[in-house]
């Protein structure tokens, strides 16, 4: 059986499973509400019938005359009302005790309060550090994978009245793979991306994932904004991505985006430097040597027992432009070494394939 769909089906399975477990917990919890309806209409009769026995007691000390009648009929009045406040009381604090019912302590929270009406009841299906994690699997998986987390994390979302930042940035990170999955859906994902990235940034500055994928998003709208807004953004990405490396400096994937940014930057043509000195008093800057150290960086920090083929691809590209073919090829083939477990992995592949064709010649024997 294929792995890859094992690891897919096996993550759908726990989720069925864990909505089936919602599922018991609900009918247990409506079971519960039934037994709690019938003890309360049973205090509602009981009162009932103590009024009516008070109204009786009242018609039958009715004054015939003389003080002593008066009396009796004041003291039953007494008498009866302690004994009813007495019940009802004895009543209200079986209330207390049974007010919250224990359904699980993970599955269900109940909960009454003062932004809920009368009798609503606040349900949390399953607690968000665990759905992260769930989330976390997924994001790793197969594109279906990719699809289900993005599902789970918009209904979530739904149901927080303040998102947490951990799952504002989750959502960001999840749009950006939809806009690859649909492509025909890739501008609207982006900038959904984007909002939620800048969500999370304005709730916690200090947060490495909320500056990356702010980064990440902003940089992917440039392919939908005119040059001027593009090119401004590039000052801005540069920001975030310096921003998340001062806050989480191991992190490998912050290197190879500076080393991104560099190599396209220092591509840009003649005319497009231009443009952009024409709007700049000084546009970005960048070169092939800088960029080839942040994806050696980047390779370093990722290790080889975790080999990143499109990082080993860029490395190779900023060989070529320097004209270190022998190297180029060298890492070319380091490359091709590494299994295809994406979308991307295949497309690099194909681009890997190409240039050891055009540079065979330069291999070192």
């Amino acid at each position: 059986m294929n792995g890859e769909w094992f690891r897919t089906k096996g993550v759908v399975a726990a989720a069925v499973g864990a909505g089936i477990l919602i599922g018991a917990a609900g009918i247990l919890l409506f079971q519960q509400m039934m037994a709690e309806k019938k003890r309360l209409d049973k205090v509602a009769s009981s009162v009932s019938l103590l009024r009516r026995e008070l109204e009786t007691l009242k018609s039958e000390s009715r004054p015939l005359g003389g003080s002593s009648r008066s009396r009796h009929r004041s003291e039953a009045r007494s008498l009866s009302d302690v004994d009813m406040f007495s019940t009802v009381s004895k009543l209200d604090e079986d209330d207390e005790e049974s007010e919250f019912f224990d359904i699980s302590d993970d599955e269900m929270i109940i909960q009454i309060s003062g932004d809920a009406g009368e009798n609503d009841i606040i349900m949390e299906s399953e607690p968000l550090d665990e759905l992260l994690l769930q989330v976390d699997t997924l994001f790793n998986g197969t594109s279906e994978d990719k699809f289900l987390a993005y599902q789970i994390l918009h209904e979530r979302r739904n149901k927080e009245k303040r998102p947490p930042v951990n799952l504002l940035w989750r959502i960001s990170k999840a749009c950006h793979f939809m806009s690859s999955i649909q492509a025909d859906k890739k501008k609207d994902f982006i900038f959904e991306g984007l909002e939620y990235a800048k969500q999370a940034l304005a709730l916690d500055d200090t947060n490495a994932d909320c500056h990356k994928w702010y980064a990440i998003t902003l940089g992917s709208s440039g392919d939908f904004l005119p040059i001027k807004e593009k090119i401004g953004n590039g000052f801005v990405f540069k920001t975030h991505v310096d921003k998340a490396i001062s806050l989480r400096p191991t992190d490998f994937s912050l290197y190879h985006l500076l080393g991104r940014f560099e190599f396209e930057v220092a591509n840009l043509s003649w005319l497009e430097r231009s443009v952009a000195s024409s709007l700049f008093q000084a546009p970005p800057s960048g070169t092939f040597d800088s960029a080839l150290q942040h994806f050696l960086k980047a390779d370093e920090l990722r290790g080889e027992s975790n080999p990143w083929k499109e990082n080993k691809l860029f490395i190779a590209k900023c060989h070529i432009q320097l004209n270190n073919l022998a190297e180029a090829v060298r890492w070319l083939d380091s490359a091709t070494a590494v299994s295809n477990t994406s979308a991307e992995d295949v497309e690099s592949d194909k681009e890997i394939h190409g240039l050891l064709t055009k540079y065979e010649g330069y291999r070192r024997v």
